[in-house]
């Protein structure tokens, strides 16, 4: 995982992270080690249908 001063849970709500594993973009370059924070909000129904996801583009890093 990058270590990056910003995008830590002192500075943001506690998060959680989700592998995702390796990704092959449309121009066939490769993102190795793709990872999603998680934050979660209340807690599921009993049907666990409740879940909401709400995604940003504003929020990542890069290792370049």
């Amino acid at each position: 995982m990058i270590q990056n001063r910003v995008y830590t849970p002192k500075v943001h709500d506690p998060y959680e992270l989700f592998d995702l594993g390796d990704f092959t973009l449309d121009d066939r370059s490769d993102v190795a080690g793709m990872q999603a924070r998680i934050y979660k909000h209340g807690e599921l129904n009993p049907e666990k249908d409740s879940a909401i996801l709400i995604t940003t583009r504003y929020s990542g890093t890069t290792r370049f």
